[in-house]
């Protein structure tokens, strides 16, 4: 009775303790999601607040010159030729929606994120001169300007290829009679996000490479002491958010300067990346010109890898997150864009992608059901064993081995399965958290796979209009992950030697899981949901042609004890 109670009770506190866990996590998240970038102590104090303009104000109150193709159009200031708008027209900001995504914004604006380039005879190359520009030529992709400023004549030449590169050509002529020493500068400045996903999973913040070398520092530790300082020999830099990528490249063949940093802003806290090149002496009647690329768009890995060879720029694929396990997780990431070119469906190829990655794992499945039957059929004989040396615990432990090495029997290559699928389950959940192709996914009832499950039971879905705590938003899709778990435990044999009170306890673990993945990404749950059908088929149709017999009858001889 004792017993019970204690059973009963640890039960009550480990589902209280999950449910509290998933609900302030969840919470955490939200009011992180919510809120508004927090203002630093130091802007907070100004005696004399900027006020700051929405977006849609801010570009309203200037003049601006658009370059526009299938898929991006982008907006230039007229006057200062920063490239502060970008519409991505293939992408909406709401499943099923009209309205498309929108980055890049004006420095008046509340939330500034924007790209600037040009050449300055400002000796730290930090101060850019401000230029009556003129329009020479103009086209829906293509802009050449001019403009003259103390005997230096700038020319500048802006175009847009068929995707999402931005192309900045700069030229300058020393029209006076002397030398001069120009740097060439290139910025990327962008809020401090308040919407970040601060998590494991996704990497976002700043993110490059630079002399082969990769560098990420996220927007966490970009609020203490961590920032960007390195010389490199072109490369690409940029700010990497878990769908979208704002990025500056350049080929070899220029050394640079790279700074990422904060600095203080009316509105809270920017950052910024710089990109300056050592001081290029021009001679006078001389000109001098560079070229820079601005990437603004959506993280597609075959897009990525066709720029890489493009530009000449290294790595640029890992602007996609593949993490720790990438040898295995960039493979399953081309494996579901190519099953989704082929079927038009991100929940197919999330299905056909679980089937192949349990085919490829069947081997070693097999292996691991092997040694589980063997197991069962020794089961008289270690019930001998403990009727007979049951309180002597290292005699019973030293006939069992000996049982086991007569039979050739390993009590633990039935864990192997397990242990290998657990990197291909982190890869695999890595891939659902950073394919842009999940984004906005419809499969069956749910219009974006990347999301929750937007059914919940508590309310009828959505009959009752009540809306209920994190932690009962309970939908379809979790509820089925529950139910598989709970049939994939049942239909799996029992481990040898396992205490029973804790395989009662075991039994609830579908339950209490079937609330913590209650707000997971719908994909992700397709793939759990497929993946223990697959597994319970295995258990149950394997052992049927694996007929594991054990015909070696065991030698009951006491091990010598060493000497």
């Amino acid at each position: 009775m004792n017993d019970q109670k204690r059973y009963t009770r640890t039960l009550i506190i480990i589902t209280l303790i999950m449910i509290a866990v998933n609900y302030f996590i969840s919470s955490y998240f939200t009011s992180r999601t919510e809120q508004g970038p927090a203002k630093p102590a130091e802007a907070q104090t100004q005696t004399e607040p900027v006020k700051l303009k929405t977006r849609q104000e801010a570009l309203a109150d200037s003049d601006y010159l658009t370059l526009q193709n299938d898929v991006l159009s982008v907006k230039l200031n007229a006057v200062t030729l920063r490239v502060e708008e970008a519409v991505l027209h293939a992408y909406k900001q709401e499943p099923n929606g009209n309205e498309a995504v929108e980055l890049l914004s004006p420095e008046n604006s509340d939330a500034p994120h924007y790209a600037e380039f040009g050449w300055t005879t400002d000796e730290d190359g930090k101060k850019l001169p401000r230029l009556a520009w003129k329009v020479d030529e103009a086209t829906n992709t293509s802009i050449k300007l001019s403009a003259e400023d103390s005997g230096i004549v700038y020319n500048r030449v802006v175009n847009l290829d068929d995707q999402y590169l931005v192309t900045v050509t700069d030229t300058v002529t020393n029209a006076t009679d002397h030398s001069l020493a120009f740097r060439n500068v290139s910025k990327l400045v962008q809020q401090h996000p308040g919407t970040a996903t601060d998590n494991m999973v996704l990497n976002e913040g700043i993110v490059g490479v630079l002399d082969d070398s990769y560098k990420e520092i996220s927007y966490k530790d970009l609020k203490g002491d961590k920032r960007l300082y390195q010389s490199s020999n072109g490369g690409w830099v940029g700010f990497n958010d878990k769908y979208w990528l704002t990025a500056m490249l350049k080929a070899p063949g220029t050394q640079l300067e790279n700074k990422g940093e904060p600095k203080l802003w009316g509105g809270g806290r920017l950052l910024e990346i710089t990109r300056t090149s050592l001081p290029i002496n021009v001679a006078s009647k001389e000109s001098r010109s560079t070229t820079h690329h601005l990437f603004v768009g959506p993280k597609q890995l075959d897009m990525l890898d066709k720029y890489e060879a493009k530009l000449n720029v290294p790595k640029f694929d890992l602007a996609v997150d593949f993490g720790w396990f990438s040898f295995i997780t960039k493979p399953l990431f081309k494996m579901l864009v190519w099953f989704n070119s082929l079927f038009g469906s991100v929940g197919l190829a999330i299905i056909l992608l679980t089937i192949l990655t349990k085919a490829v794992l069947l081997p070693i499945a097999i292996k691991g059901q092997r040694s589980m039957e063997a197991m069962k059929a020794l089961q008289p004989e270690i019930a001998k064993l403990k009727e007979q040396y049951g309180d002597n615990k290292a005699e019973m432990n030293q006939r069992m081995m000996a049982l086991y090495q007569q039979y050739k029997v390993n009590p633990f290559s039935g864990c192997l399965p397990i242990l290998i699928q657990i990197p291909v389950f982190f890869a695999l959940y890595k891939v659902f958290n950073i394919s842009i192709e999940m984004r906005h996914a419809p499969f069956l009832w749910v219009s974006d796979l990347s999301a929750a499950d937007p059914t919940n039971v508590f309310t009828l879905f959505g009959l009752v209009p009540y809306e209920l705590p994190g932690f009962l938003n309970l939908g379809i899709w979790p509820i089925m992950v529950g139910v598989t778990m709970y049939l994939q435990q049942i239909s799996t044999p029992q481990m040898v030697g396992a205490d029973p009170t804790q395989a009662k306890m075991m039994r609830f673990m579908p339950l209490i899981l079937t609330f913590v993945f209650a707000n997971f990404a719908v994909g992700v749950l397709l793939y759990w949901v497929c993946n223990n059908l697959l597994s319970i088929a295995q258990q149950v149709i394997m052992p049927k042609f694996l007929n594991v017999k054990l015909t070696k009858q065991p030698v009951w001889k006491k091990p010598r004890k060493q000497q």
